[in-house]
């Protein structure tokens, strides 16, 4: 979803939201950059019972003479359009040059929504750029947009405004009856993206690949005053509580969702209006008595606090009642919200919540609540990716569950105390209990069960880790167990570790994983368990069940932040749970393949062919691959299967013999990486790779400008596809265009300009600002670094600090030095035999980098290359230097330091060494180097961790001429599907017992390079550490931005 719009409505607007009378001056800080009134509706769109008017589809130049020019409006059905019009403006001038009046009623195409077009009344201006306005039948503008630029408006009823580049376009070799046209799935104009459709305009109907639809009547809580005077309703701005939104809804059939709004954030709304024994809200817990959604902003936006307080074992009352209580003829699904301070010590619990029929929690925090975190009184209750810590009671500190059933996906229980039974969860005759893809952590009890407590009733457990829970914690006489499960019901584990917990006190401390009055199911299988002596009576190699292992070498013993919406147990390098789980067992509740782990969306949940155990997918390294390019063919050199054996084969003929320029990367987002190939007409290629080690190659897109450079791959857009970068000559500026993968082609978008062409020194691919897409880091012939960051669909800049690169600047490139997340900046300094590395470290989105000195060196023949890798395994980049043509330096990452030793000597490279790249070939936890002897043999320098050693992985011809060389990564799913291989010069053949990730070195570093006489190293800058506002960052594209590039 783009959204170009601000996040906060004008109080001026708010009374006449619903009215159309529209405000015209007085709006908030560079709102006359954006789309108005358009803008506010769907920033409260939740508000909507209708869709908003926009622009659904346009046409303005195809080949030949321009054909079915026009416009298309959606909106609801029965909207007369009398009065409105579309505003043609010449971007050149800022003026207008034709006017359309819209009429007719909209019809009702599907579900109350539907589409009119109009065509028009002479030829739409082409670009570079142009736009349009759409104005309602008040005066309002409801959009402006434009077209190959954006432009301000100098007359007419958009007179002032920015317009808004929709960021696709079409030219004179457009097919004809092609249009731009919004696709997606929504209520707004922002919910959709603008695509070019080629020859298959949809006027007058719903666009390829568009659902528009209507959202249910939504009330916002707009105070966190916990009060009923009456002021509930679905419209905005009268003071709603949140008590007074839930006694609406309950009373209300027609409104079913409960939002907060965004001025709400990070305001507790505490509940202070005590009282118990009713079940109508109006005192003490909310009451749920129908079917409602509560849908928060978020767990550090929407905070619901009971009042009460939680320190250690301190209890204070608060409320007395919980925070929500869904009745037994309530349906509660409640999201996005952190429920803190609740407290209920009648009734079985529930300090959270207390349900008594159904109940669904996702992305959520339960956090800190007395008397269990959430209570299922034989309800039927899910939770989806919720946290649960913090919680404290007698029964199940984070989840209580009696009868009903109970399915928990995706989630953490950590340190819950209880002192009672079950530290984590209890439960106690449930008819059904699923736990799937979920961590159980450093959860206490006084008795049995320190991370769960299952009595009677069905329990499965499936693709879960429960590790560093005790039982027991005040015992020393052994008389309470389980400190991971304790078993008196039927308990099945598949694909689950359970290791690392204990039972007693910290005098009398015992390994202690699966206890109780049953043994485990006899079906459990795929399982990983600590200890042997309480393992559940499950036998190490029965069922494939892996009894007796060192916790250490399973997972790492500390819940991090892996990625995805909770903390994680990595599997460590080598677990031996990697790849042991059975694929037939990892099933959700209703039978279905778990597609990701315990993270979520961006972690398959099956990798490297076989399902892992425990809820993290432990992805081992994938090994690096090399292609090249000879007389036709291309040529790759992989790993066959999962052992580390080289081979070599044709993976692809063509599709030219020469090409602009060929880049690697995984744009289709399947683990492989592919070959972007730029041929001389423009067209650009992509062999698509595959496990068998074969490209097939198709058109994805055409470059055709006349000066095109700084051509990169990066995922701008983080959805997992690789895309592509360039920066177009715009007269004497540039224009920044990415070539979007959607995993079958490149849509093109403009990203942003850059205001002087021939002003750049450097560019760098990085996500140097730790958050969405990757970033550029722009060094410019000046030395000023410049940090542009991704932000939705363009980018913005920071002028971060000044290097002084006049007197020898090399071998730039991104890595992640301290291990923080956000890529850094490395570079050496200096063109005599004293040469210093700095390193800019990102400082974040606000600071930009700060330039620090980690290393001097001292080349006495020649600096020869720079490379960057993480030759310890210890999550941090380090650097390796090649020096005096033979000695490989690895300079291991400190804190603002590298500490550089000795690995290894390439003795063939006294004859010459080429294509220098970093990856691996046995697939460990640590980078390997990889080059090419002049021989043709190549060499890997593959790290133990302090040292390198040499082996030659397979050789190519010494005699052919290899072009367009690249490293890639490959999952080595399959054996290489030779074709003519025979036609291939003699491989040497080198049998390989045992690189971490894609980094390739930059072309500096393909050749020995000759160093010129002594020169004084440069003054570097270091910034400063204070704090920038974000508002120093502006869009691409504004004139201020411009003057400023234009001095660099």
């Amino acid at each position: 979803m783009r959204s170009h719009f601000p996040k906060m409505i004008h109080s001026s607007l708010l009374a006449n939201l619903f009215t159309g009378i529209v405000p015209r001056k007085r709006w908030q800080r560079r709102i006359s950059h954006r789309s108005l009134f358009l803008a506010e509706r769907c920033e409260e769109r939740l508000l909507l019972t209708t869709t908003p008017i926009f622009i659904n589809e346009f046409h303005y130049d195809d080949v030949g003479v321009d054909s079915n020019e026009g416009f298309e409006v959606a909106g609801p059905a029965g909207t007369n359009l009398s009065g409105f019009q579309i505003v043609l403006y010449d971007g050149e001038k800022g003026l207008i040059y034709d006017t359309i009046s819209l009429s007719g009623i909209i019809g009702d195409k599907k579900d109350g929504i539907g589409t009119l077009s109009f065509s028009a009344p002479s030829n739409v201006e082409e670009g570079a750029p142009d736009g349009f306005a759409l104005i309602d039948n008040n005066s309002n503008v409801l959009q402006f947009l434009s077209y190959e630029g954006t432009f301000t408006a100098l007359e007419g009823p958009a007179n002032n405004m920015i317009s808004v580049d929709v960021g696709v376009m079409e030219s004179d070799s457009t097919p004809e009856n092609s249009s731009l046209q919004l696709q997606g799935t929504g209520t707004c104009y922002e919910d959709f993206t603008w695509n070019v459709i080629q020859g298959s305009n949809t006027f007058g109907d719903f666009n390829v690949n568009q659902n528009i639809y209507v959202i249910p009547q939504t009330i916002y809580v707009t105070t966190e005053v916990d009060e009923r005077d009456g002021t509930s309703d679905p419209s905005f701005g009268n003071g709603t509580s949140l008590r007074e939104a839930v006694i609406d809804a309950n009373k209300n059939p027609d409104v079913t969702t409960i939002r907060f709004h965004s001025s709400l954030n990070g305001t507790p709304i505490v509940l202070v209006i005590t009282g118990s024994s009713e079940n109508s809200s109006a005192i003490g817990d909310l009451d749920i008595n129908t079917q409602i959604n509560i849908i928060g902003n978020g767990i550090a936006n929407t905070i619901l606090d009971g009042g009460s307080d939680v320190d250690n074992f301190l209890m204070q009352p608060g409320l007395a009642e919980g925070i929500i209580h869904v009745t037994n003829t309530g349906e509660l699904d409640i999201s996005g919200v952190k429920m803190t301070g609740g407290y209920r010590p009648l009734g079985g619990g529930g300090g959270a919540i207390y349900n008594e029929n159904i109940l669904t929690v996702s992305d959520s925090l339960i956090e800190r609540n007395l008397y269990t975190g959430i209570y299922s009184d034989f309800g039927t209750t899910t939770i989806i990716n919720t946290r649960f810590t913090g919680n404290r009671g007698n029964f199940g500190g984070g989840l209580k569950a009696e009868g009903g059933s109970l399915v928990v996906r995706n989630s953490l229980f950590d340190d819950n105390f209880i002192n009672g039974w079950g530290g984590g969860v209890f439960l106690d005759g449930v008819n059904s209990a699923f736990i799937i893809n979920s961590t159980i952590s450093g959860n206490r009890s006084e008795n049995d069960g320190g991370g769960i407590h299952s009595r009677q009733g069905l329990l499965k457990i499936v693709n879960s880790t429960i590790t560093g829970n005790r039982s027991g914690i005040n015992d020393t006489a052994n008389l309470y167990v389980g400190g991971g499960i304790y078993s008196a019901g039927f308990v099945e584990l598949k694909n689950t570790i359970v290791a690392g917990n204990y039972h007693g006190n910290p005098l009398h401390l015992d390994p202690d994983e699966v206890a109780g009055s049953q043994q485990l199911a006899a079906t459990s299988a795929n399982n990983l368990i600590g200890d042997a002596t309480f393992s559940g009576g499950l036998v190490d190699g029965v069922n494939v069940n892996i009894v007796g292992a060192l916790t250490h070498d399973v997972l790492d013993p500390v819940l991090r932040d892996n990625g995805g919406p909770t903390l994680t147990h990595a599997l460590v390098p080598n677990s031996p749970a990697w790849n042991r789980g059975r694929d037939l067992f990892a099933l959700d509740e209703n039978s279905n393949p778990l597609t990701t782990d315990q993270r979520g969306t961006g972690f398959a949940r099956i990798q490297d062919g076989r399902v892992d155990i425990g809820a993290y997918e432990g992805f081992r390294t994938p090994h690096s691959s090399i292609v090249g390019f000879v007389n036709g063919n291309w040529w790759l050199t992989r790993s066959e299967g999962f052992d580390d054996v080289y081979d070599t084969a044709i993976a692809a003929n063509g599709p030219a013999s020469t090409f602009q320029q060929v880049l690697t990367g995984d744009f289709n987002g399947d683990g492989i990486d592919d070959l972007a190939v730029w041929l001389f007409n423009g067209e650009w290629r992509v062999g698509v790779g595959d496990a068998n080690g074969n490209f097939t190659f198709s058109t994805w897109t055409t470059w055709t400008h006349p000066e095109i450079k700084e051509v990169h791959v990066g995922d701008f857009n983080d959805d997992g596809l690789d895309d592509i970068i360039g920066l177009f000559r715009n007269g004497n500026r540039g224009r920044w265009w990415v070539g979007q993968s959607d995993g079958t082609q490149f849509l093109n978008r403009h990203w942003g300009d850059y205001g002087n062409y021939n002003g750049i020194n450097d560019v760098v691919v990085g996500n140097f600002d730790g958050v969405k897409g990757d970033d550029l880091a722009i060094i410019a012939n000046s030395g000023v670094v410049w940090m542009y960051k991704t932000s939705n669909s363009s980018f913005q800049f920071l002028n971060s600090h000044t290097w002084n690169i006049s007197n020898g600047f090399d071998f730039a490139q991104a890595g992640d030095f301290n291990g923080d997340g956000r890529d850094d900046l490395v570079a050496s300094f200096g063109n005599t035999s004293a040469r210093s590395i700095f390193v800019a470290k990102s400082q974040g989105p606000s600071t930009g980098f700060a330039s620090l000195k980690f290393a001097d060196l001292t080349a006495t023949q020649s600096f020869d290359n720079l490379v960057v890798g993480d030759f310890n395994g210890d999550g941090k980049d380090d650097v390796a230097a090649r020096l005096n043509t033979t000695r490989w330096w690895v300079g291991l990452a400190g804190v603002n330091v590298f500490n550089f030793s000795l690995w290894t000597t390439w003795s063939f490279a006294t004859n010459g060494v080429s294509d220098i790249h970093v990856g691996s070939t046995n697939r460990d936890a640590f980078s390997e180097i990889l080059g090419r002897a002049s021989t043709g043999d190549w060499y890997s320098a593959e790290s133990n961790g302090t040292a390198f050693t040499n082996r030659v992985i397979d050789a190519w011809s010494a005699s052919a001429s290899w072009q367009y060389v690249q490293s890639r990564s490959d999952l080595g799913l399959g054996p290489v599907l030779s074709e003519d291989a025979e036609s291939f010069e003699p491989i040497i053949k080198q049998i390989n017992p045992n690189l971490a990730g894609r980094w390739s070195a930059p072309a500096e570093e393909q050749e020995t390079a000759i160093f010129p006489e002594p020169a004084p190293l440069p003054a570097l800058s270091t910034i400063t550490q204070n704090e920038t506002d974000d508002e120093a960052y502006d869009s691409f594209g504004e004139s201020e931005l411009f003057k400023l590039l234009y001095a660099v």
